[in-house]
């Protein structure tokens, strides 16, 4: 959430979005998509403010198209602009079945012991035994 408000409150910050590298497009990509992803289909499973995260990806959905506008159409910005808005736009539809839109999460099961004790005792355990002796 942090690099998404960045981007909507620091014009200086959006300025150099154009020259940076791909790999920067395609975080902020993937962290409004999991943003979303966890404000519609966790909400219920996840103490989150909804309308914090979604107001938050409105903005920045808006600063992404606003810096976009002078771009070439096929400017991976462009593209990821224009389908984070739609993403959004389909994330705020209201939904025709409440069933539809939560997914309720399964009964949580009780740990067994056995998976609680996978450990054992790991302060004798050598984590470079693994290594080759090269690079010990």
């Amino acid at each position: 959430m942090s690099i998404l408000r960045v981007i909507v409150s620091d014009e200086e910050f959006r300025s150099f979005l154009n020259g940076l590298p791909l790999y920067f497009d395609t975080m902020l990509a993937f962290a409004v998509v999991f943003l979303l992803k966890v404000a519609t289909k966790y909400a219920t499973t996840i103490r989150i403010d909804t309308g914090k995260i979604l107001s938050l990806v409105a903005k920045t959905v808006e600063a992404l198209q606003e810096i976009t506008h002078s771009m070439h159409r096929q400017h991976i910005l462009v593209v990821i602009a224009d389908g984070l808005g739609k993403l959004l736009s389909k994330c705020q539809e209201p939904t025709t079945h409440l069933g539809e839109a939560i997914h309720p999460s399964p009964a949580p099961e009780q740990p067994s012991q056995e998976d609680m004790t996978w450990m054992g005792n790991m302060t004798n355990f050598d984590f470079l035994s693994n290594m080759p002796d090269g690079l010990r």
